[in-house]
C-alpha cells in the first residue's frame, strides 16, 4: 500500500511538472523587423516603463524598469526583447536587488519562479497583441506615432539608414508629441515663407542620463515648427510642451537631426 502511495505521488510531480512545461509560452515566430519593434515600444507602455535603447543592427529594443519581489526582497530589472531571424523574444536583464538600507546591487538571480513568472506575462501579452491583427495595425500606428522609437533610431543611425526611416515612417506623418521648449522666432526661410513663425524643440529620451554618451547626445535631436500661430510667444523656454504637425522632412547634420513639421 506504502509503495502504491508513493508511486502515486510521484507520478502527480511528474504530472504537474508535465502541464507546467506544456503550458509555458515560447517566442513569437516569422515577426518582420517593423512589427517587432512596434511590439517592444507597446509593451513598454503597457509594463509602465520607458524605451532605454534601440540597436536596429543587434536587433534589439531595451525597456525598463520592472519592480518586483522575489519572496521577500524587493528587486527591479530591464526587459530586452530580441529580434533573430523573424524569432522575437524577450529576456530579463540588468537585474537589481534592493539592501536593507535601500541601495540597489546587481543580482544574478535569474532562475527563480517569479523571475519565469514576469517572462511568461511578458511573452503572453506579446502573442496576444501580434494575434490579432486588426487590433495590432492600430497599436503599431499608436507605436510609431510616438517619438521614442524615433529619437532612439535616429541618434545612432548612419545616414542611408536614417534617410529610409525617415522616408518610410515619418514624411507627411501627423505627429503630437511632448517635448521640451527651446524658442520661437519670426520665419526667414523663403522655402516657408507663408509662415510667420519658427519653433524649435528638443528631445532627450524618457530614459534616465547616466553615461557619457547619453549626455553627449542629450540635445541632439530637435523639432522645428513652422506655424502662423501666437499660442507660444509668451512660453517660457526649457520647459516642457506639446507640439502637433505634420512632418516634411528630417535634416541630417553633423550633430543633429531636425525634424521640420508644419502645423496641420
Amino acid at each position: 500500500m506504502k509503495k502504491v502511495l508513493i508511486l502515486s505521488v510521484i507520478l502527480l510531480v511528474f504530472s504537474s511538472l508535465w502541464a507546467e512545461k506544456k503550458k509555458e509560452i515560447g517566442p513569437l515566430n516569422g515577426v518582420q523587423p517593423d512589427d517587432a519593434w512596434a511590439l517592444a515600444k507597446l509593451l513598454s507602455d503597457e509594463e509602465g516603463c520607458v524605451l532605454l535603447n534601440f540597436d536596429y543592427g543587434k536587433g534589439q529594443v531595451l525597456f525598463g524598469k520592472i519592480a518586483f519581489r522575489d519572496l521577500l526582497t524587493k528587486m527591479r530589472t530591464n526587459v530586452l526583447v530580441h529580434l533573430d531571424d523573424g524569432i522575437l523574444d524577450v529576456d530579463l536583464v540588468d537585474m537589481e536587488e534592493q539592501s536593507k538600507h535601500g541601495s540597489w546591487t546587481k543580482s544574478n538571480v535569474t532562475l527563480t519562479k517569479t523571475y519565469r513568472r514576469i517572462r511568461q506575462r511578458i511573452l503572453k501579452r506579446m502573442h496576444e497583441l501580434y494575434e490579432n491583427p486588426e487590433a495590432f495595425n492600430t497599436l503599431r500606428h499608436k507605436a510609431y506615432a510616438d517619438v521614442d522609437l524615433h529619437y532612439l533610431f535616429l541618434r545612432t543611425a548612419n545616414k542611408l539608414a536614417s534617410d529610409r526611416w525617415v522616408e518610410k515612417f515619418m514624411i507627411d506623418k501627423p505627429f503630437d508629441w511632448n517635448v521640451t521648449f527651446v524658442d520661437i522666432a519670426n520665419n526667414g526661410e523663403k522655402s516657408m515663407e507663408h509662415y510667420k513663425y519658427v519653433e524649435t524643440y528638443t528631445y532627450g529620451g524618457k530614459g534616465r542620463i547616466d553615461s557619457l554618451d547619453n549626455i553627449l547626445s542629450y540635445r541632439f535631436f530637435f523639432i522645428k515648427v513652422y506655424t502662423n500661430s501666437d499660442r507660444n510667444i509668451m512660453q517660457k523656454k526649457d520647459t516642457r510642451a506639446r507640439v502637433a504637425g505634420i512632418c516634411k522632412e528630417v535634416r541630417n547634420q553633423k550633430d543633429s537631426f531636425s525634424v521640420v513639421m508644419v502645423e496641420g
